[in-house]
């Protein structure tokens, strides 16, 4: 996909980034085990550790939080180019 940089007007092909979005999740899901380490959920008279699903929310807060896949740096003039939705 070629993008247009509006600094220097140059067309240039747009890469996606995931890099902030892994990072998110990574550090989204280690911080939620930590925290749902301690805690347990009760629920219908059963009850189970919490450290599972507070890490996959903590995972998909922060991973979205840190995602980044629609910028990218133009080649030429190493400014910011923020693809339009």
């Amino acid at each position: 996909m070629q993008v247009e940089c509006e600094n220097c007007k140059s067309l240039v092909a747009f890469e996606q980034n995931d890099t902030g979005k892994w990072v998110g999740r990574v550090i989204g899901g280690a911080g939620g085990a930590w925290l749902g380490s301690s805690m347990g959920i009760a629920l219908l008279g059963t009850a189970i550790s919490g450290m599972l699903p507070v890490a996959i929310v903590g995972a998909i807060i922060l991973g979205n939080v840190l995602d980044d896949s629609d910028e990218m740096k133009c080649p030429k003039c190493k400014a910011r180019i923020k693809i339009k939705s």
